[in-house]
């Protein structure tokens, strides 16, 4: 049975027509008979709702078009339907449409039904489209004939990939060519959509089927979250056919495409893949070039040639060869192996050294222990806390941070002593978890608890910075702190609660990004104090830029760890797509290995909690 791997968090770390919509004044042909409804207060109530949509327009709370629908009359029916034409805005649009839900079950849902399939098709406003579809959206597959035809109409790709939602499961049964094709077209790709996707996608094999995977993978307009998915569905094939079509995409243009095809490959258990993937061992992409190494490990572990070369690789001179080389030599698992392994633990590079932890502690051998608890002595910061962790994970230990109190309790363990399974280990770690206040900085930053002695702090100063903090609402004179006023208040909180000698910088950011200085600062009390002065002098303007904020991070290659706070999404800069940012800084972190926490401002965020997910972090709000 495998060894259960430590999570990589624990250290480190997807042309409409133009025609005139209906009358008002008419229910569509396909409408069967109804019962005329003669309740005149019912009437009356309908009446007076309309008039309540007709003054309030936009604002008018979305109860009011649900009251209209439950009468679930004929005159109900055309009350809503007017009322539909007296909105603008998208939300209250959808609401409108939504509530036509009321009419399922009844006499009337055939027409409600067509009025939001001919709203999707021919309203002349494409925020009505929009809202048209997505109500369409929530009747399910009870709305089959109306969504189908949205997809196999002239309407913009945007309806298109609403309308499909439903249709997921049911278009993949078929498994037919346009079936399939719909699905590759304008099925979604984002973390649980994407999943539904692939399985539908995953149910269809054969030559044809490869053929129509080829064609959108090298296709120039297929984007990169709709590649990788592909290479997915691929991968469960497990067969040479499909393999092949995934080797062809070491060439592709985008790094993620042929770092994702080079991990599927190098699990592949078929050598005949190292002649391509031996050619990127050359690539001057960091990532590529260390998981091209981890690829030809795990296909080559029976190669003596190949094993001197991973052995000169963990001395190269390019420590992300030695990265790879770290990660390839777990693989290997021998004895000789593991001695090269120990030693990357004291490699000059930070990197290296976390990477070898990392794989450390992935191996699980008694005989790493003592080789850990020197290293206690000799790191500090974050790495000292992840040696730390390790050892906790391995043994189910807590001895603290200092080798001392390790090495009295490993003088005690007699010859016999066996490691427990990762999983009882990390079950008590997590009791103790609670009671380790001993072990913890009395640092933090909006509650984050600071390890590191390598710190930027990336703070936003963009426009919207200037509202008030948490429920304050009122501004002006007296009007409380403003959400930056805080955040730099924090800053400074944090900053008096490190230790001098600590290493830190910060960046504030808005349309532009600024460090404060070009390199990390040991902090003293004469930095403390200017650092403070000049986040005190920092006022809000501009836009969002994310993305220019953590590259201007990244340009210091001694951090390890990385604190974001902002309180919006990406609106300036290079990017501005959330998906598209996560994915260039996971990819710089294959190697860069820095530590990001995110601290959303004033609204929950899901892109700073996938952020800080995925590259080892942790995730607060602050609302």
């Amino acid at each position: 049975m495998a060894t259960p791997r430590i999570p990589a968090a624990l250290l480190l770390f997807a042309s409409a027509s133009m025609a005139q919509a209906q009358p008002l004044n008419t229910i569509p042909a396909r409408t069967t008979s109804v019962t005329p409804f003669s309740g005149c207060a019912a009437w009356d109530e309908l009446d007076d709702l309309l008039r309540t949509v007709k003054k309030e327009e936009d604002q008018t709370p979305r109860s009011v078009y649900s009251r209209i629908a439950k009468v679930k009359s004929e005159k109900a029916f055309l009350t809503l339907r007017k009322a539909v034409a007296m909105l603008r805005d998208p939300s209250p649009l959808y609401d409108a449409y939504s509530a036509f839900q009321e009419f399922e079950g009844t006499e009337l849902e055939s027409s409600a039904l067509d009025y939001l399939k001919n709203e999707a098709l021919k309203a002349r406003r494409d925020p009505n489209k929009k809202g048209a579809t997505r109500a369409l959206e929530r009747w399910g597959l009870k709305a089959e004939n109306e969504l189908t035809a949205i997809l196999e109409s002239r309407a913009d790709d945007e309806l298109k990939s609403i309308a499909i939602r439903p249709l997921i499961s049911r278009l993949g049964e078929r498994g037919d060519s346009d079936s399939l094709t719909l699905l590759l077209r304008y099925g979604p790709t984002g973390r649980r959509a994407g999943d539904q996707l692939k399985t539908a996608l995953e149910k269809a094999r054969g030559s044809e089927v490869l053929a129509l995977y080829e064609d959108v993978l090298s296709h120039k307009n297929t984007g990169v979250d709709r590649r990788k998915m592909l290479l997915e569905v691929l991968a469960s094939w497990k067969d040479t056919d499909a393999n092949r079509l995934i080797a062809a995409r070491l060439r592709d243009s985008d790094p993620d495409i042929v770092v994702r095809a080079l991990e599927i490959l190098g699990v592949s258990n078929d050598p005949q893949w190292t002649e391509p993937i031996s050619k990127l061992l050359r690539s001057k992409d960091d990532a590529i070039l260390r998981d091209a190494i981890l690829a030809m490990g795990r296909l080559s572990k029976a190669d003596e040639m190949w094993v001197d070369q991973l052995f000169a690789l963990a001395d190269d001179k390019n420590p992300v060869a030695r990265m790879g080389a770290a990660a390839a030599l777990l693989e290997l698992r021998s004895a000789q192996a593991v001695d090269i392994l120990h030693s990357l633990l004291a490699d000059e590079d930070w990197r290296v050294r976390s990477e070898a932890l990392q794989q450390v502690g992935n191996l699980r051998r008694e005989i790493s222990i003592p080789v850990l608890i020197e290293r206690l002595d000799a790191e500090s910061g974050r790495i000292g806390h992840d040696v730390a962790t390790v050892l906790r994970l391995m043994t189910g230990e807590d001895h603290g941070r200092t080798g001392r109190r390790w090495n009295q309790w490993w003088n005690d363990q007699g010859q016999d002593y066996r490691l427990p399974s990762y999983e009882d280990a990390l079950a008590l770690d997590k009791e103790r978890s609670s009671r380790r206040q001993d072990n913890k900085s009395q640092a933090s930053f909006y509650g984050l608890e600071i390890v590191s002695d390598r710190i930027m702090f990336i703070i936003d100063q963009s426009g919207s910075m200037a509202a008030p903090a948490g429920r304050n609402r009122s501004r002006g004179a007296g009007g409380g702190p403003t959400r930056l006023d805080v955040a730099t208040k924090e800053f400074g909180r944090a900053l008096a609660a490190l230790a001098d000698g600590i290493e830190f910088n910060v960046i504030f950011f808005e349309t532009g990004v600024k460090a404060w200085k070009k390199e990390l600062l040991n902090l003293d009390e004469d930095v403390r104090a200017e650092a403070t002065e000049y986040a005190g002098e920092t006022s809000p303007a501009g836009g969002t830029n994310v993305y220019g904020a953590l590259l201007e991070a990244y340009e210091d290659e001694r951090i390890d760890t990385i604190y974001l706070l902002t309180d919006g999404g990406p609106s300036a800069g290079e990017i501005t797509d959330t998906n598209e940012i996560r994915r260039r800084i996971l990819r710089l972190n294959r190697t860069r290995r820095v530590v990001i926490h995110c601290i959303s401002i004033g609204t929950p965020s899901p892109f700073l909690r996938e952020l800080a997910r995925e590259n080892g972090g942790s995730y607060t709000e602050s609302l």
